[in-house]
């Protein structure tokens, strides 16, 4: 009787809370049945190059990360997929990723043993892989083989492979990428730093049974761009780079020379957060006409240093470029075929001013204040048309 009395007359204050808070437990563990805790910790000297999603079976982002880190975690019983980033293309080294469940039942590891990108799956509880595409892929998926051979100049090649602007693997020469995909028109994006294509590189996209799906060069120029078919889905109406009607295709080089590890950013639209990264990076955009906020951030506080940014429209133009010059942020503001940040649409070629009277008569001239005639043969601000002298040749 002694615990009796002790815990219920002299402690009775504290028992009733632990009471209380025991009950609410219970009741929050039958609410939580669906889910089962795990923790989920990265660990290693490369830590700071490698980043992770996870997905469950139905394509679902359920938890993404980089760097060393480690927490908790309520997961339903699922078949999950592991999608491995590490930013300077030689794998994850002796970073691993793990994911364990508290009472000691179930633990599973697994790291990226080389290159810029790969997958591992596996199951929680009565969670089931089998139903996938093979491969050990997630049920919906398909396992796809992607490699690339730089040819006589690998150090200038830069690729990756994006869907609606949100990209699933990027590399360099010589890499390899078994990732699971959802069926869909994919974009394979081809960068070259020197401006004249690939030369004999090459790239080929593989199914589960090693049958060739697409294969293709940059033939020329800065970037480009293949569609290629996932899962035999018809991609022969998608174009603009596989962006959406009413958006454009943009690409943001993020390049990196010294500290990288201290420059990140995001760019924003109204205060939200739409795509972020860091550096050295290569990211694909879908943009509509706004005006968005390039965010430049360094952890250090004295700028990018020798870092900077370059973004080019679908055609190969850079139309931004700068740096974070000292700090630890800095935006830049940019105006995505708009004049202002009213949404005053900027005018293209072809039907823009249909109903505009023309002023100008036929001539091709050229204005010199040393040449033939005078200013006067320039129209006043307001005029209808340019004035005729009658000269011949006319003096424009």
């Amino acid at each position: 009787m002694f615990f009796y009395d002790t815990l219920f007359s002299t402690h009775s204050l504290s028992a009733l809370k632990f009471i209380i808070l025991l009950i609410a437990f219970a009741y929050s563990f039958a609410s939580e049945a669906q889910c089962t805790f795990y923790t989920i910790t990265i660990e290693g000297n490369d830590a700071n190059e490698t980043s992770w999603q996870l997905f469950n079976s139905a394509g679902d982002l359920v938890a993404s990360g980089s760097d060393e880190d480690q927490f908790d975690l309520c997961l339903p019983d699922d078949c999950y997929t592991l999608q491995m980033f590490d930013s300077n293309g030689d794998g994850w080294g002796n970073t691993n990723w793990f994911i364990a469940d508290l009472i000691g039942n179930f633990d599973f590891d697994t790291n990226l043993p080389d290159g810029f990108s790969g997958a591992d799956n596996f199951e929680l509880g009565t969670g089931n892989c089998g139903g996938g595409g093979g491969g050990g892929c997630p049920a919906g998926t398909l396992p796809i083989d992607i490699v690339v051979d730089g040819g006589t100049f690998p150090d200038e090649l830069i690729w990756n492979l994006s869907l609606n602007g949100v990209q699933y693997a990027s590399g360099g020469d010589g890499t390899e990428n078994n990732i699971c995909l959802f069926p869909g028109c994919y974009e394979f994006n081809m960068f070259d730093q020197a401006g004249n294509g690939w030369g004999d590189g090459f790239y080929e996209v593989y199914d589960q049974n090693g049958n060739l799906i697409s294969t293709g060069t940059l033939a020329d120029g800065f970037s480009g761009t293949d569609i290629i078919s996932i899962g035999g889905v018809d991609c022969s109406g998608v174009g603009n780079n596989g962006c959406p009607s009413g958006t454009n295709y943009f690409e943001l080089y993020t390049v990196g020379i010294s500290f990288t590890e201290e420059v990140s950013w995001d760019l924003s639209q109204n205060g939200a957060v739409l795509y972020s990264g860091g550096s050295p990076e290569l990211n694909t955009f879908c943009l509509s006409p706004g005006c968005y906020d390039f965010n430049m951030f360094d952890s250090a506080g004295d700028g990018w240093g020798d870092n900077y940014y370059e973004l080019w429209d679908e055609f190969g133009t850079p139309i931004y470029s700068n740096f974070l010059i000292d700090g630890f942020n800095g935006t830049d503001q940019w105006l995505i075929n708009v004049l202002d940040c009213n949404n005053t649409v900027a005018p293209t070629a072809g039907g823009d001013c249909a109903g505009a009277v023309p002023v100008c008569d036929p001539y091709t001239f050229h204005i010199s204040p040393s040449g033939f005639g005078s200013v006067n043969e320039i129209p006043a601000a307001g005029g209808v048309s340019n004035p005729n002298f009658g000269v011949t040749p006319p003096p424009w």
